[in-house]
């Protein structure tokens, strides 16, 4: 184990992660300011398996996710495989860390309400007490367990996927996205069409240009999140910082003028729907150490992990999907289990309590 910075790391990559991160943040500012809703995948993964309204909306904001890795795949290419052709690791034992990290990653997703979107892009730009935990739990637990397990060496780089010319072409596509967007907003504000498609229409746009950023920004390859995480392969790539620091750029201003302004209401609703809890629990933090460990083992969060099914689908990447979706199912039914036996038991109490006035 030994530390070192990785050849990859040049300006042009770090012009990619600037690019790729704000175009990230545009997207969270765009959605918030016209349906009033905050930006989180894990939470639209989650709200795919709930019984709740705005199913429609939440499949719409995955498909744009998935539609942005065709797109970019079939514009570009050089997207990474999975498996990686040159992988230290077994198929079978690579498979055994997609599920185990799959999994963690759904249940910490739904313990702690978010990921590196939700928590990192919104979260901390809204200074959540929450959030500023969860992403320095998950950063740290992250780190600890790419460090341990070498993710790395797992998921190498490869070097069809990094040439200059993608990475000037994609950059290109950030900046178109970034245009996209507002042209849309104006449009929708103007639209005549009913409410509910312009909302609609808001989530494939921002899946799309999200979807966009996480590519433009090297988020949607494992290596180079893995090589992010392993500080301990020699080949420590810092690039992906850049990610969140000029998302933050875009969204911390926003943020902080909802909370000065509080009066404003988005153009397509009529309040802001921004988290109230502030609160930092037990399930927060084991929610985040769970996610940090899932996301060290498999170099990829949930929105690289749509992105890459669009992108470059394969029996793998289909294999963490439902990996992460059993986690998270698997928490809601647990906590929808605790739900009813507290019900049960506030019940019984009262009945208790009706009994015990009628003896008397």
């Amino acid at each position: 184990m030994q530390f070192g910075v990785s050849e990859l790391f040049t300006p042009a990559a770090t012009a990619m992660a600037v690019s790729g991160g704000m175009l990230l943040g545009i997207t969270v500012v765009f959605k918030t300011s016209l349906t009033g809703d905050v930006l989180g995948v894990s939470g639209e993964s989650k709200g795919l398996l709930m019984q709740k309204p705005g199913a429609l909306k939440r499949m719409t904001f995955i498909v744009g996710l998935i539609l942005a890795g065709v797109f970019m795949s079939i514009g570009y290419g050089g997207f990474e495989a999975m498996p990686p052709h040159s992988s230290s690791s077994s198929h079978f034992l690579l498979c055994v860390r997609l599920l185990g990290g799959g999994i963690l990653m759904g249940m910490g997703t739904s313990l702690q309400n978010g990921c590196t979107s939700g928590h990192g892009l919104t979260g901390l730009a809204r200074l959540s007490p929450r959030s500023w935990t969860s992403v320095a739990t998950f950063m740290g637990s992250a780190a600890i367990t790419g460090t341990l397990a070498r993710t790395s060496s797992v998921f190498p780089p490869e070097p069809a996927a990094s040439t200059q010319t993608w990475q000037v072409d994609a950059t290109i596509t950030a900046v178109a996205s970034a245009v996209l967007l507002f042209s849309a907003m104006c449009l929708l504000k103007c639209s005549a069409i009913s409410q509910s498609k312009k909302h609609v229409t808001v989530e494939l746009l921002s899946g799309l240009t999200f979807g966009a950023g996480l590519v433009t920004s090297t988020m949607a390859k494992p290596s180079k999140v893995a090589s992010f995480l392993d500080l301990g392969s020699g080949a420590w790539d810092p690039s992906l910082m850049f990610v969140m620091a000029s998302a933050l750029i875009i969204t911390f201003p926003f943020f902080l003028v909802l909370q000065h302004w509080q009066t404003q209401k988005p153009l397509l609703d009529d309040k802001f729907h921004l988290p109230q809890g502030q609160e930092v629990d037990r399930d927060l933090v084991a929610g985040a150490m769970c996610f940090g460990v899932g996301w060290g083992l498999c170099g990829m969060c949930p929105g690289p992990m749509w992105v890459l099914l669009g992108a470059r689908p394969s029996l793998e990447v289909l294999f963490l999907v439902v990996a992460v979706l059993l986690g998270q199912g698997a928490v809601v039914a647990w906590q929808l289990h605790q739900k009813k036996s507290a019900t049960v038991q506030c019940l019984m109490q009262q009945q208790q309590t009706n009994l015990q006035r009628t003896s008397t």
